[in-house]
């Protein structure tokens, strides 16, 4: 999904869940995504960079939304990747192990 669909899906799901956009904190391993995710949402929004999948910055990225909101109300895991579209039996170790490993 490309940067501006995965603003566009934070904004669904914040105004799903009756938040305004700089009710929003978020956690991702691409600069390039939170850099836009900042200019989007506006001055109250956090963004943490990581990944999802590290317990350590994970944690991080609920320590930071609890200090800067006072509580989360509202996670979700939309962490994602794709392999090439190989058949199972094609794909080899180290691709499975990536995909398996975030998805």
């Amino acid at each position: 999904i490309d940067t501006p669909s995965r603003i566009a899906f934070l904004k669904k799901i914040a105004l799903f869940h009756g938040l305004g956009d700089d009710e929003l904190a978020t956690i991702a391993d691409m600069s390039d995504l939170l850099g836009c995710l900042a200019a989007e949402l506006g001055a109250g929004a956090v963004a943490s960079p990581g990944n999802a999948g590290s317990g350590d910055d994970l944690s991080r990225a609920i320590g930071l939304a609890r200090e800067h909101f006072g509580r989360l109300d509202v996670l979700v895991n939309n962490a994602g990747i794709m392999d090439h579209f190989e058949p199972v039996a094609e794909c080899d170790d180290a691709t499975w192990n990536r995909v398996m490993g975030v998805n």
